[in-house]
């Protein structure tokens, strides 16, 4: 008896579900229905259902809805996804055929939608992260283009998702095209973090440590002409990209990697080496480059002596969780040099 209602019960939900989405003025109250499904089913109804459910998802996607209604359905996505790559069967036929386009449209959302693109992309990367394979260069402009971001939330979200991106695609064999990819990965972004740093202090260091590794510096755009918060661009940039730096050093990765040790460690001594003493803050002077633009809205600040010291943290910390990744650094244990950092911060 119990079986023979619950069937046309869920049979109920299935076609209230598909009506209330097939509708704009009810397609939040069909996303609410959904999620209960999506969550709720056994794993038969799941299976069933599965595709259909996805395809009503990025049709969602693809209308461009309300922030709120794209903030829903991405969370119903995330969760359809983690179920779905569970099921060998079902996860191959969305890899092949649902993956790329789903992410396609993700990054087509409009600007007022951002966090869903990212929170809806970082979802399929983690579950599905070979069939992502094929668009890791869009993904990276599109992650490259917001780690910037003044909103803190927005920024650490293209964070998290740029340190996913050497995960992406095949990793051949015994992951050694995953390896490659996170060391060149790591190594750009030291290049671009010491260009950063040199652009933002320029003047201020003496003798500064320099960056001799292999990586090249990251391709970011310049600041647009006529912007005069050019500094606080610069700021933001160099703690968004140092934040994917420590991301990519805490994360659990498929394949062993070496941590290349001294040269982060040189960006943390350039990074110290820094302080209020040498910085000259009453007559603010733009970086090389930026003379030909008008001056600041910091109101005679020039860049801020706390940034070095917040950045060193972190990546004093990301250097410890990340040393089980391969890097070693003879004589020097990760908690003394975390005890060394701590002091030079003056904090316990």
């Amino acid at each position: 008896g119990g079986d023979g209602q619950a069937s046309p019960t869920l049979g109920g939900l299935l076609g209230l579900s598909n009506a209330r989405l097939g509708s704009v003025k009810t397609r939040f109250e069909g996303l609410c229905l959904l999620s209960l499904l999506v969550s709720g089913s056994s794993t038969e109804t799941f299976g069933q259902n599965c595709l259909a459910w996805l395809r009503s998802l990025q049709h969602l996607i693809q209308s461009q809805d309300p922030p709120p209604t794209m903030e829903l359905a991405v969370l119903v996505l995330r969760d359809l996804l983690e179920y779905s790559c569970q099921l060998p069967e079902l996860a191959r036929d969305i890899g092949t055929n649902h993956i790329p386009g789903l992410l396609t449209s993700l990054l087509a959302l409009k600007p007022e939608c951002q966090v869903s693109a990212l929170e809806g992309s970082k979802a399929c990367m983690l579950f599905y992260p070979r069939a992502c394979g094929s668009l890791r260069g869009k993904l990276a402009t599109f992650f490259l283009a917001h780690v910037d971001a003044e909103t803190p939330h927005l920024q650490q979200l293209a964070c998290d998702c740029y340190a996913l991106l050497p995960s992406l695609g095949a990793g051949f064999a015994q992951g050694l095209k995953y390896t490659e990819c996170w060391e060149q990965q790591v190594h750009c972004l030291l290049a671009t973090l010491h260009s950063l740093l040199g652009t933002l202090y320029e003047g201020a260091e003496t003798e500064p440590l320099q960056y001799e590794g292999p990586g090249m510096e990251i391709p970011l755009p310049a600041p647009e002409e006529g912007q005069t918060n050019f500094l606080l661009h610069l700021k933001l940039r160099f703690a968004g990209l140092a934040r994917c730096l420590c991301k990519m050093l805490s994360n659990e990765f498929p394949a062993p990697v070496t941590v290349p040790v001294h040269d982060i460690l040189g960006l943390i001594c350039r990074t110290l080496n820094i302080s209020s003493k040498n910085i000259v803050s009453d007559q603010p002077c733009p970086p090389q480059g930026f003379a030909q633009r008008p001056p600041p809205t910091c109101e005679g600040r020039g860049p801020s002596p706390g940034l070095p010291f917040l950045v060193v943290k972190h990546l004093s910390r990301g250097v410890c969780f990340g040393w089980g990744f391969g890097g070693t650094l003879p004589g020097v244990c990760p908690t003394s040099l975390m005890l060394g950092l701590s002091s030079l911060l003056g904090r316990p």
